[in-house]
């Protein structure tokens, strides 16, 4: 049966949301709860949200939660030196044991402006992909379950070589080709999709939402009969994960509508 996970609002002042959400998706199924590894993020309007640490994050939802995987989405492998990386994940692990789930990138055009404000420097790609594989074997080798995440063929090999693969919002003819590659080199990897969604109770009014915030054509918006219709065919393609992410994250509402989901794809 395809697992389903949450993301978790991050660009927040207030981590009450945070906490509420994780309980309720720990409360009613969600198979897992993944925070963002972000220090900003930058509105359409140019002003500037802030970030919780996904660490300090991770660390309290330990004792916020007790049975959901919970884990970094993606952590960024230029932002911290592989060896404090893989000891956070470890720290965490020895926290709440084999609920981590390390999901290991290696961060993207909107990272620049991140790394280069914060003094941490956005190395060329080729640096960045091999910062992430040092930060993979390190973190593979507290035994703990790592995926890749990335659409650099460098990242497909490498994900191969660990637990499982992470495809962010690609359409459903690059996924499959893409999971393909990754499964035909390793048949035991995880495959997970994820993407942003407008979920709500009735289409019309996961379309009124979507209109209110702006959201583009690629997020999927629906009911979760709807949003369960659209995501099928990436199962059928291989994932046995699904990562959603909100796009009104700090709505706990959102956690029912997804555990409906989860329901309606297991039938």
């Amino acid at each position: 049966m395809v697992k389903v996970g949450i993301t978790l609002p991050s660009f927040v002042d207030d981590a009450a949301a945070v906490f509420a959400i994780a309980r309720a998706a720990d409360e009613t199924g969600i198979d897992g709860a993944f925070v963002f590894e972000h220090l900003f993020r930058t509105a359409s309007d140019g002003s500037r949200r802030c970030a919780l640490d996904c660490w300090a994050t991770l660390g309290s939802l330990a004792v916020e939660t007790s049975g959901i995987r919970l884990g970094p989405f993606a952590a960024r492998a230029t932002l911290r030196p592989a060896a404090v990386l893989a000891h956070s994940c470890a720290t965490l692990q020895r926290i709440v044991g084999d609920r981590v789930l390390a999901i290991i990138g290696a961060g993207d055009a909107q990272s620049r402006a991140e790394n280069e404000e914060f003094g941490v420097g956005f190395a060329d790609i080729e640096e960045r992909l091999a910062a992430t594989r040092s930060a993979v074997e390190l973190v593979l080798e507290s035994g703990i379950e790592t995926w890749v995440a990335g659409r650099h063929e460098y990242l497909l090999d490498l994900a191969a070589r660990t637990d499982g693969w992470n495809s962010w919002g690609s359409n459903l003819a690059t996924f499959a080709a893409r999971a393909e590659r990754v499964v035909r080199a390793n048949p035991k990897a995880m495959v997970s999709w994820s993407g942003i969604v407008v979920v709500d109770a009735t289409d019309a009014s996961a379309e009124s939402k979507a209109k209110r915030l702006g959201t583009t054509s690629s997020r999927l918006v629906g009911s979760p009969r709807t949003i369960s219709e659209k995501l099928r065919p990436f199962i059928d393609a291989g994932a046995q994960w699904l990562i959603l992410a909100p796009a009104d994250s700090s709505n706990v509402a959102n956690v029912s509508w997804l555990a409906e989901v989860k329901e309606r794809l297991a039938s």
